[in-house]
């Protein structure tokens, strides 16, 4: 089976003129794999041909608007194209309430769609299994909202306490760590062993610490998305800063980046930067 990843939206949370926010498309066989959906991903997939019918399930690390923003357009438009199978959505806990309730002040209700849409609250490290594509899935909490003032008065915010989660990708090609949003440089620290592939945000961290991360845990693999807005346009500059000490194989991403995976050889089959 190949496998193949496309970084949809490169941005953080201030969308820039060359990034949108945050999604990634896992491309396995005939099926799409949403690692968080910021807006606008389903007319995005269109650019890499890839339908928004063949989306199988999105996992969320977060509900912060340029992680989640592009669901209920997707929902819509899947709707109006006759869709039948199902979709599910995973999330941390909360997910369910507040995407229903996303949804319905839309008018996106579940009378009116014509497939099942599951969304599920996942706890940390409850596997997803997807049979079809050999992939599976799970969960990390990470420290992006502890630090915050919203994170520090969780009585206040009763069910909309905010949880922010990493994901792991286990497939046959190997392992593959999504860091999510981060609180530092070290939260994916406990779950990288055996990691093949990190794949790690740039809006919390500064490439310097994200360098020193990878070399000091001998991460043989880096794509690095979610990009700041001030570092929009400084791809160049991301390149140069981490390769003053990682050695290993290395993408700063744009919109629409796209990589074939074989760990056996390498990941940097690249298809272009703005492939369309």
């Amino acid at each position: 089976m190949k496998l193949e990843m496309v970084i949809i939206g490169s941005g953080a949370g201030v969308p820039t003129k060359n990034r949108f926010g945050t999604s990634i498309a896992l491309c396995a066989a005939d099926k799409i794999y949403l690692l968080d959906c910021g807006a606008p991903v389903s007319s995005l997939l269109y650019r890499v041909d890839k339908a928004p019918t063949c989306v199988e399930a999105i996992l969320i690390t977060h509900f912060h608007a340029d992680h989640v923003s592009g669901i209920p357009l997707l929902i819509q438009q899947l709707q109006f194209s006759g869709r039948t199978s199902p979709l599910t959505i995973f999330g941390p806990p909360g997910t369910k309430m507040k995407l229903w309730t996303i949804l319905q002040y839309h008018f996106i209700l579940e009378e009116l769609l014509p497939f099942k849409l599951l969304i599920k609250d996942m706890k940390p490290e409850e596997t997803i299994v997807c049979g079809e594509s050999s992939l599976t899935f799970s969960f990390f909490p990470t420290a992006h909202f502890l630090d915050s003032q919203l994170g520090k008065r969780p009585d206040k915010y009763g069910s909309l306490y905010p949880i922010s989660y990493g994901i792991i990708i286990e497939a046959k090609q190997g392992r593959i760590i999504y860091s999510g949003d981060v609180g530092n440089v070290n939260d994916t620290k406990p779950y990288i062993s055996r990691c093949d592939l990190l794949i790690h945000e740039l809006a919390h961290i500064g490439p310097e610490a994200l360098r020193d991360f990878a070399v000091d845990n001998c991460i043989p693999r880096l794509i690095v998305t979610h990009i700041h807005s001030t570092l929009t346009d400084q791809t160049e500059e991301i390149y140069r800063v981490i390769r003053e000490g990682y050695k290993g194989e290395l993408v700063v991403a744009e919109d629409l980046t796209a990589v074939k995976l074989d760990f056996d050889t390498h990941i940097l089959e690249m298809e272009g930067n703005n492939a369309c």
